[in-house]
């Protein structure tokens, strides 16, 4: 059976962030929103619904008394902010309150800024085995603080979270913030090239938030900012998984939409290298599930418009 290289590389993509900025939507209206997206005919490039662990309870109001019969279950990833016992409670009683209707699928969960000091080992055993409580299937993702010391601290912190991994038998992922209300909040792309790196070399999936509105790098001129894409993360991803030089994924990483990467049925064309299907299954599967985003409509209308957005399944 032929498999459509954009079909895999874009199906369950998106997490839909609806509720943070700068969308900012009440729970009614994301609700709402998210419901549209399953309905419509992109919604298997659609994943799960971002909410933060201290609105549950608001999200249960909403969601509740508008379920349909025979809707299909809501796939959830909650942000465990505040404090970590409250939030890890407060998801637990939603999930036996509302029981099929909701599934937690992924936890993202902020780790303090000295992750990596005195005792870092023990620390972050504390997180995930609290994080892990919520479900014996819960994938936490656990966002490592971005500091000058960026890639001393990705040394430290992604062998412990592979580490831990196969210490306690759970898949475990890291998360990279891509940008946000600030100028100050934009890594550069050898930052994330850094955290890219780190990741393939630690087998260690993550996810991404924040700023990946558009498909390609471009600069945000209200900021005056490089934004980056995500179709340029994807690739990244990619080349990170089979080897690629650090300049070489820095560059694939500043490509902007006037030039592009060749993508097609087949694969994806970077300099002399193929992309091809399988190479792009595995760094789905394995490498970068999805991303979170206030926009559905921004990202997908982009992608049909560069030609980039097949037929979903049928």
């Amino acid at each position: 059976m032929f498999v459509d290289a954009r079909r895999v590389l874009l199906e369950g993509l998106i997490d839909y962030a609806g509720l943070f900025p700068p969308a900012s939507l009440s729970m009614a209206d994301a609700v709402a929103e998210y419901r549209s997206i399953r309905e419509s005919p992109d919604s298997w490039i659609a994943a799960r619904f971002i909410v933060p662990a201290s609105r549950l309870v608001e999200l249960a109001s909403v969601l509740a008394p508008t379920m349909r019969r025979g809707e299909p279950t809501w796939p959830i990833a909650v942000i465990l902010d505040g404090d970590l016992g409250s939030a890890v409670a407060s998801t637990q009683v939603m999930s036996a309150e509302m029981g099929s209707a909701v599934q937690f699928v992924f936890a993202e969960v902020p780790l303090p800024v000295d992750i990596d000091g005195p005792d870092s080992v023990s620390k972050l055993y504390g997180f995930v085995d609290a994080v892990c409580a919520i479900s014996p299937t819960i994938v936490p993702f656990f966002e490592i603080p971005r500091t000058p010391e960026w890639r001393t601290r990705l040394g430290a912190v992604l062998p412990m979270i592979a580490a831990a991994s196969a210490e306690r038998h759970r898949l475990l992922g890291a998360k990279l913030r891509t940008g946000g209300t600030t100028s100050e909040a934009f890594p550069s792309s050898a930052e994330v090239a850094d955290f890219v790196i780190g990741c393939a070399a630690s087998g260690v999936p993550f996810k991404a938030t924040a700023g990946l509105h558009h498909p390609y790098h471009h600069t945000w001129h209200e900021l005056g900012v490089q934004r980056h894409g995500f179709i340029n993360l994807l690739v990244a991803v990619a080349l990170a998984d089979v080897g690629a030089s650090r300049n070489t994924i820095i560059a694939a990483l500043e490509v902007t939409a006037d030039s592009g990467f060749p993508v097609g049925m087949t694969g994806i064309s970077v300099g002399d290298v193929l992309l091809d299907v399988p190479s792009l299954q595995r760094i789905r599967t394995t490498r970068f599930p999805s991303y979170g985003s206030c926009s559905f409509d921004e990202p997908t209308d982009e992608l049909r418009a560069l030609g980039l957005l097949p037929k979903g399944p049928t």
